[in-house]
């Protein structure tokens, strides 16, 4: 059975702003590790993990995240590229 634990964003800056020396998966690891601790779930029971950002830093930055996060390397990462709305 699917579920969805919980969601969080990161705080929202101008651009070139206080988090432009951060990857993504360096600003978004903090962000995965606090839904998972609110869920009250282990990182070995995520099977995959879904993130969406505004302007796309190439590759999968799900999967990156995923293993920032410390997720384990058999949890799937699916990256979403919705612009803006990525961020609600």
């Amino acid at each position: 059975m699917a579920k969805i634990i919980g969601a969080l964003r990161s705080a929202v800056v101008p651009r070139a702003g206080a988090f432009s020396h951060l990857s993504v998966h360096e600003l978004a690891a903090p962000v995965i590790q606090s839904v998972i601790d609110q869920a009250g779930v282990e990182t070995d029971q995520v099977d995959e993990l879904v993130v969406s950002n505004a302007l796309g830093a190439g590759g999968n930055p799900a999967r990156l995240c995923a293993l920032a996060a410390g997720l384990p390397v058999d949890v799937a990462g699916l990256s979403i590229d919705r612009q803006c709305v990525g961020g609600l």
